[in-house]
């Protein structure tokens, strides 16, 4: 039973009880911290013989790293790398899972599932007010932050004496280098309870981030603190992706397109050149999964040639090659006159369908 630091006291007792009524029958039970069990599972656990327990370690830094060149090859760049080594302490399942999240994932495939919010708050349980607050922003903040900016954006002169209980009972690790810095363990927690905060609380926290951090930051903040149509945020945007495209982040660039395009008016051209746009670098960067996840959203636009593009590239990730050749030739046809330049990305595009299809 794998994650079963998550699961309930009846079903636990259950399994225990099974255990204890001899047979040929081995439990293995993998948890990371025991936080949610109660002392009857734990009396429980402990009248099991024999009972063996093994403690592992977390992936070094090199170890994880190798996986993560494993999975995602030519993309895993060094940025890339670090920062999702960081991201999972070092899990390996959750290693994958974010790498299966980053464009890797066969389209249609199942996604992670979250975890309840129930399962979440249990966890929690006990843990003082303050605490919990920090652990919130902690998670809006992305799941690491230096003290200062965490105090910062909880609105307290100093947040230490909140974090203490929580580095205790393993929630979150804090290391004292030239600016102490603490981080939530495991970013499966951190996600789960990002999904479990109000609205207006990750709102408001989010708000309150935007002046803590760098400017790269806070715009991504801004985005996420956004409840509406915000023209001037996309044009932020759309220089933002600019600068991304022109050091050669394809991935990061189409992302930032995709948040401009969800901030501007449905109804506005430029709103669906952003879409075309972030499909075609999602297409350049081989986030397949990414692309056919956006995909849908490209049907609903005015009919030109730069759609039939997305639509075919679309398909290209979809694995239907012949619809994709359609469209691509349809979108070359379209340009030859007007606009040479974008006329001869499309070729190129449908050069690697023919190369497939021979």
């Amino acid at each position: 039973m794998d994650d079963t630091q998550w699961a309930d006291s009846p079903s636990l007792k259950a399994l225990l009880e099974a255990a204890r009524e001899g047979g040929p029958l081995c439990l293995v039970l993998a948890a990371r911290h025991s936080h949610g069990w109660d002392e009857e599972v734990l009396h429980a656990l402990h009248t099991v013989a024999p009972l063996t327990h093994i403690a592992l370690a977390e992936l070094p830094e090199a170890e994880a790293a190798a996986l993560v060149a494993i999975v995602l090859g030519d993309l895993a760049d060094d940025v890339l790398t670090r920062r999702l080594v960081q991201r999972s302490g070092g899990h390996p399942l959750y290693l994958r899972s974010l790498l299966d999240g980053h464009g890797t994932a066969r389209p249609g495939g199942p996604g992670r599932a979250a975890l309840p919010a129930s399962v979440v708050r249990r966890q929690l349980t006990g843990v003082p007010s303050e605490g919990v607050a920090a652990l919130e922003a902690l998670a809006v903040l992305g799941g690491s932050a230096t003290v200062p900016v965490l105090s910062t954006v909880l609105g307290a002169p100093d947040c230490t004496s909140a974090l203490d209980p929580l580095v205790h009972e393993e929630f979150i690790t804090r290391t004292d280098a030239q600016v102490p810095t603490v981080a939530i363990r495991h970013g499966v927690f951190r996600d789960a309870l990002y999904d479990t905060l109000p609205a207006v609380r990750r709102r408001v926290l989010h708000v309150a981030a935007v002046d803590a951090v760098d400017e790269g930051q806070g715009l991504a903040h801004r985005v996420a603190a956004a409840e509406t149509v915000d023209v001037r945020l996309a044009a932020d945007l759309l220089e933002t992706a600019t600068r991304e495209l022109a050091e050669g982040g394809l991935l990061h660039a189409a992302r930032t397109l995709l948040s401009a395009a969800s901030l501007s008016h449905a109804d506005d051209h430029r709103t669906d050149h952003l879409l075309y746009g972030a499909v075609r670098l999602l297409f350049w960067a081989g986030a397949d999964a990414e692309l056919t996840r956006h995909g849908h959203a490209v049907v609903t636009r005015r009919p030109c040639p730069w759609r039939d593009e997305a639509l075919g590239l679309a398909e290209f990730a979809a694995g239907r090659l012949t619809s994709a050749r359609r469209l691509l030739d349809q979108a070359q046809e379209s340009l030859r006159e007007a606009h040479p330049g974008q006329r001869a990305v499309v070729l190129t595009e449908l050069s690697l369908v023919h190369a497939i299809l021979g």
